[in-house]
């Protein structure tokens, strides 16, 4: 954490949490144009920052920015369900669980393992 102070690092529960992800699988570069593409969705939708929260699931970090095995998801809590859509935003459920909690001076991060 290296520009970041660590106020505070607990195990907390975490609950299972119904998501919309946009996934991105290729190059580590990309993600940026991923996560545009998924607040144009949230726009189109009427998903406000403030109707649900959001969340970076990151399954693999990519060893260079032109890696092409990145992969992670976008994704914001939802209470309804996902139906077909032409961005590609599904349904996926977080798994609940126990998690790393850190908190820093400037924001909550929890860190997971996510399984595919």
């Amino acid at each position: 954490m290296s520009n970041m102070s660590l106020k505070s690092e607990e195990i907390v529960e975490f609950p299972e949490t119904r998501t919309a992800p946009l996934r991105q699988h290729g190059p580590g570069y990309l993600f940026k144009h991923t996560l545009e593409k998924f607040i144009e969705w949230r726009i189109e939708n009427n998903i406000g920052p403030d109707l649900g929260n959001t969340y970076a699931l990151f399954y693999t970090g990519p060893t260079n920015k032109s890696d092409p095995n990145f992969l992670a998801e976008i994704c914001v809590s939802t209470n309804d369900p996902i139906v077909k859509n032409e961005w590609g935003i599904r349904e996926l459920y977080i798994p609940g669980g126990y998690v790393q909690k850190q908190v820093t001076k400037d924001k909550e991060m929890i860190f997971r393992k996510c399984n595919i």
